[in-house]
């Protein structure tokens, strides 16, 4: 009886560390179908988006102000002008950048790039409606690779299979002892 106990013990140990760590992956995996399904509310709820905004303008202060420092035989009061400059044009940019769209296009695609609305144009309007309807393109094939950094903390990189040089990495933090949440972006070329 006692050696029944200890492995129905050891049992639920293992696999209550198993889910532990793989939580992550789970969470990534909830992320890329509330993407998919355009749930705007489930994508609210597993990515801090404000944190995000703000990681990302620091980010986009950092290259303004060494792309600035990088320009040779400039004083520092221009310098610090281009940086400032850069960083308000740069708020703007992560400000558009970061939606539910341009996430789920990350999630999917392994893109950072903004949602466009693709606007009818006149001939498309009077166009009469065609019962034969193309089918959906194929969804491109992407790179995922997963990596803890600690053990509250989780890495996502994803990448179009025919670029796995531009991979956008999802920087997850748990939140209690299964939850997780996207609180960083890394764009390309960090």
């Amino acid at each position: 009886m006692n050696r029944a106990l200890g492995a129905l013990l050891l049992i639920g140990l293992v696999l209550v560390a198993g889910a532990y760590i793989a939580s992550p992956v789970f969470a990534f995996s909830q992320l890329k179908e509330a993407a998919r399904a355009h749930d705007h509310d489930r994508l609210e709820a597993l990515v801090d988006f404000p944190a995000v905004r703000e990681n990302l303008k620091h980010q986009v202060d950092s290259k303004a102000v060494k792309a600035a420092r990088g320009a040779s035989g400039i004083s520092y009061p221009v310098i610090a002008i281009l940086g400032h400059l850069g960083a308000a044009l740069g708020d703007k940019a992560v400000d558009k950048l970061v939606t539910p769209d341009s996430i789920s296009a990350m999630v999917t695609l392994g893109e950072a790039r903004r949602h466009k609305h693709k606007d009818k144009t006149s001939d498309e309007a009077a166009a009469p409606a065609t019962t034969d309807a193309a089918p959906p393109p194929a969804a491109p094939k992407v790179e995922t690779h997963y990596a803890y950094l600690t053990p509250d903390r989780f890495r996502v990189a994803v990448a179009p299979s025919s670029h796995p040089d531009t991979a956008v990495a999802l920087i997850m933090d748990r939140k209690g002892l299964f939850s997780w949440r996207v609180e960083e972006i890394e764009l390309p070329g960090k």
